[in-house]
């Protein structure tokens, strides 16, 4: 039987490492601090590999043992140990036929379900003794400081900087670059959850690998994690997706931020029935917010973020902030400052500004103890007086819609000028009429997180959200809507559009709920603006969108307010009006049902 250890136990003779802290216990063992060699400090983590849980850990260390990442918490030993408590040779550890399958036959290591496990010399590996990185507090623990201070959960800048640190392990893990003996693959955690994500000097690193999986395997698994957290793809099916850590992430953002789940009710029966229909709650987060998690939390994984860091870029956007990717961009952009008419960017060139930018990096994370390069005042007078001149014959060739022209100086004023929101705002427009709309997308991006207030982003944002629909992201594009109809809550026409994004995306509840703030503000709108919309189209839309919620009295009653305003205003509507009348007579209401199906005919003669 694995040992019953307690503090000052030196579980693996001779390593130095010493038991100091009980810090947990589960169904697969229990996990300790302990000083290391030299009086470092480490977790050590004790599974008894008897069981379940036990195999599931050992499966998992073969997938994660050389795997490194600044967001990973790192294994640094590991040990296999007899029932006697004897340590067995590392040369066992390593040997690819510790894994079969279910029949018994040997197949690649990683792919096994490790229904035996190691045996040297006919003695059974009872316990598996793993040291790795320790962290200050799991965000759990940081979760639970903040609600004893009166908060509803983490601030939401120190949050978003660990949601980053996830996202970019989570993404390490998941690209296809692991070659775990059988050819290189991506791994799933799945189990992403606070308690698995530990603060370390500041920083996230993810940890409790119990449940990883290697994706492209052709067998499910019975695993799943933490219920409320997990995908429905794992929870049903027992297969991860790309997307399965993302979806985990966008829970565990919610929680740590609000401080509740996103599930009318915990019992596990309304948290599975929610997932199977999709129907979170993150209503406790801003429209703008709440768009994103769902958008990365829907059903069907292949409609998810294609990164999880892709679903931070578009959190950070819907609230107002710069992408990760943006963070880097004045400098980079500096560094390929040209004169027009000189010589193009070579491969050394754009080698050079990458590596500038990951010099800047590191010297802003203090890798290197030393001052920016001080930029003399002459340099600065020089770059400006270029991006006037840029902006100037930019935006003429704009005004005389020779886009190609315009988008090339307009460019070039954006080089030279990176937080000159005029020459980003032309460019994003110049790109939109090109019709390359990631390029205006990211144009328009860059725009319009330099000053998130300024009223003047109305008109960006309205453009991007045009450019995310031009790609079919319409999630992102309801996001833009959200900031624009923050700057100005009565433009009809913003609401209407977000509305519709929403649709595509069915998100049929938010869909009502914006069309409804595009009827409310239609008179005042049109007082200063001419709609390219009718009022009876918002009311016919909006009862489109009942009838996918099965709120049939709604539906009619937006119907019956586009008849009051245009007795044919119906016209080419049947199919919607025929579902109203056929849910009528099944409700027993002949008189209603009646009176639907001749407005179904009316509207299909018309």
């Amino acid at each position: 039987m694995p040992a019953n250890y307690t503090k000052s136990d030196e579980p693996i003779p001779g390593t130095g490492y010493r038991l100091t802290e009980f810090l947990g216990r589960g169904g697969f063992g229990e996990v300790w601090k302990a000083t290391g060699p030299g009086g470092t400090e480490a977790a050590l983590k004790i599974i008894r590999l008897g069981g379940t849980e036990g195999r599931k850990e050992f499966h998992s260390l073969q997938l994660v043992k050389r795997i490194r990442h600044p967001n990973l918490v790192p294994i640094t030993a590991f040990w296999l140990k007899d029932a006697d408590g004897s340590v067995l040779d590392d040369a066992y550890a390593e040997q690819e036929d510790l894994l079969t399958d279910d029949t018994g036959d040997s197949g690649s290591p990683m792919r096994g379900t490790m229904a035996s496990l190691p045996k040297v010399s006919g003695v059974l590996a009872a316990e598996l003794v793993i040291a790795m990185g320790l962290g200050d507090r799991s965000l759990f623990d940081r979760l639970e400081e903040c609600r004893g201070q009166g908060l509803d959960g983490i601030p939401h800048d120190e949050l978003f900087g660990y949601t980053e640190d996830a996202a970019r392990a989570i993404d390490f893990l998941n690209s296809p670059v692991h070659d775990l003996g059988s050819g290189p693959a991506a791994i799933q955690h799945c189990d992403i959850k606070p308690q698995n994500m530990l603060v370390v000097g500041g920083a996230v690193q993810v940890c409790d690998f119990g449940l990883a999986r290697m994706m492209g395997t052709d067998r499910t698994t019975s695993a799943a994690a933490t219920v409320a957290y997990a995908a429905p793809e794992c929870l049903e099916e027992g297969r991860p997706s790309h997307s399965t850590d993302q979806y985990s992430l966008a829970i565990s953002y919610f929680e740590l931020k609000t401080g509740t789940l996103p599930f009318a009710e915990e019992t596990l029966q309304a948290v599975m029935s929610a997932k199977k229909s999709g129907t979170l709650d993150f209503s406790r987060l801003p429209e703008a917010e709440a768009a994103v998690l769902s958008h990365a939390t829907v059903r069907d994984p292949k409609q998810r973020y294609q990164s999880a860091v892709e679903m931070v870029d578009a959190l950070r956007l819907a609230v107002g902030g710069e992408t990760e990717t943006e963070k880097l961009a004045p400098w980079a952009l500096k560094a390929t400052a040209r004169r027009r008419g000189g010589p193009t960017l070579t491969t050394a060139a754009l080698l050079a500004i990458l590596a500038a930018a990951v010099c800047l990096a590191a010297w802003k994370s203090g890798f290197f103890d030393r001052q920016p390069p001080v930029e003399s005042r002459d340099d600065r007078a020089e770059r400006a007086k270029l991006a006037a001149g840029y902006l100037a014959s930019g935006t003429k060739f704009l005004e005389s819609k020779d886009y190609d022209r315009a988008a090339t100086d307009l460019t070039l004023a954006a080089e030279y000028a990176p937080g000159d929101v005029r020459a980003l705002s032309r460019l994003g427009a110049a790109r939109m009429q090109q019709q390359n709309w990631e390029a205006a997308a990211a144009a328009l991006t860059r725009a319009v997180a330099i000053d998130p207030k300024d009223p003047g982003n109305e008109r960006d944002l309205i453009r991007l959200s045009d450019a995310y629909s031009e790609l079919n992201k319409f999630t992102e594009a309801a996001a833009a809507l959200g900031r624009a109809v923050q700057l100005n809550p009565h433009n009809a026409e913003a609401h209407y559009s977000q509305a519709h994004c929403y649709q595509r995306d069915e998100a049929y509840a938010q869909a009502v709920a914006a069309f409804g703030k595009a009827i409310d503000n239609y008179v005042e709108y049109s007082r200063s603006a001419t709609p390219t919309f009718a009022l009876e189209d918002a009311y016919i839309a909006r009862a489109a969108c009942h009838i996918q919620e099965e709120q049939f009295d709604e539906a009619a009653a937006d119907f019956d307010r586009v008849l009051a305003m245009e007795p044919l205003g119906l016209a080419g509507n049947r199919p919607l009006l025929e579902i109203l009348a056929a849910y009528y007579e099944k409700a027993g209401q002949a008189e209603e049902a009646a009176r639907w199906l001749k407005e179904a005919e009316k509207a299909g003669r018309s």
